[in-house]
């Protein structure tokens, strides 16, 4: 079995496999990797009945085992729709930082003409929940999917879509979400040339240590925020990488 479903165990009767070779050469054979296959598709979907038949039942094999099979995505590249089927979420539709919202649920509640099913990572749910990227997401009513677990960023490197909509980190610059802001009324844009030079100095100010500086209509509380562009590496993550560094200074 691949190592995200480690929890599984049985044994297999099969009159194919050949008794008088080495281990390491049986688990090369072809009989083997047919087996493995096989046996991976019938957990993914014996998991797939559970949750469809029974939600509590799944909920609760979740908690056990959620963490583990998030490692999924980045592993079986062949059954990534069917593993991110069995994911669930917290998200800002059930206020609660209980996982249970599925991939499936978000898809079927997303807005007329919503392109990208929205993600946020963050160390906490309460992190996550209180985030500023929201702000105008929230005012929208879409949802968002919060990702406090310390797999969730590295899983969503590889879970890069789900029934053909692309994951879209709301705390990344993106086209998307600067469309869904409110069409700029005269009285904004007048605004925006009165910050210019504010703007202006801000850039000055932090030189290099930005690549840019600009304004944004994405917010509705808070005065500024952070955002990572979309091919480079997020905050989480590289808060994640400096802890690491950290430790292996120590």
């Amino acid at each position: 079995m691949p190592n995200y479903l480690r929890f599984v165990r049985g044994l297999i009767d099969s009159s194919d496999l050949p008794l008088n070779v080495s281990r390491e050469i049986l688990q090369d054979s072809t009989v083997t990797r047919n087996l493995r296959n096989a046996l991976t598709k019938r957990v993914l979907q014996m998991l797939e009945k559970l949750a469809k038949d029974d939600a509590e039942k799944y909920q609760t094999f979740w908690q056990q085992f959620g963490l583990v099979l998030k490692e999924g995505p980045a592993e079986d590249f062949a059954n990534q729709e069917a593993i991110a089927k069995l994911l669930r979420f917290a998200s800002t539709h059930t206020d609660s930082s209980a996982q249970t919202v599925s991939l499936e649920d978000y898809v079927s509640r997303m807005k007329e003409g919503q392109e990208k099913i929205y993600y946020i990572t963050a160390d906490s749910y309460a992190a996550a929940k209180s985030s500023p990227h929201l702000e105008l997401l929230r005012k929208k009513g879409i949802e968002v999917l919060l990702l406090s677990d310390r797999i969730d960023e590295w899983m969503m490197n590889y879970l890069t879509e789900f029934d053909g909509k692309p994951f879209q980190s709301v705390s990344k610059v993106d086209e998307s979400l600067e469309k869904l802001a409110d069409e700029v009324d005269e009285s904004a844009k007048e605004a925006e040339k009165a910050l210019t030079p504010f703007i202006d100095r801000v850039k000055a100010l932090l030189g290099e240590r930005v690549k840019d500086v600009r304004l944004t209509h994405r917010l509705t509380d808070t005065p500024a925020i952070v955002s990572t562009d979309a091919d480079e590496m997020s905050t989480q993550m590289a808060n994640c990488s400096l802890r690491r560094a950290r430790k292996c200074q120590k």
